[in-house]
């Protein structure tokens, strides 16, 4: 196996033609339009429910969302207690209102 030096995306980028990497952007952005969907439609079913199946983390500073189903799917593990709903109101959270 070759090792070899990631480039940045920028960097994987300045390496296409023009038309390849508008093509590249163009489905990133419509990845990125199918999930802000995603997360919207999760969102209203969670206010009809009342407990949300997308989570939203601020992990370091960094902010990101997470399907539940995802922290809890190892049983037993920490994220799995932690986020299986019944502590929500108790976990810590940002100004955002993002778990900390």
């Amino acid at each position: 196996m070759t090792t070899k030096k990631r480039k940045s995306d920028g960097d994987a980028l300045s390496n296409l033609t023009e038309p390849q990497s508008e093509s590249v952007l163009k489905r990133l952005d419509a990845l990125e339009d199918k999930f802000r969907r995603l997360v919207d439609r999760e969102s209203a079913a969670s206010t009809e429910t009342g407990t949300s199946d997308i989570l939203h983390l601020n992990i370091g500073g960094t902010k990101t969302t997470v399907s539940r189903r995802i922290l809890t799917s190892i049983p037993g593990s920490m994220p799995a207690t932690k986020f299986s709903g019944g502590w929500d109101d108790s976990i810590e959270k940002d100004k955002d209102g993002d778990f900390l």
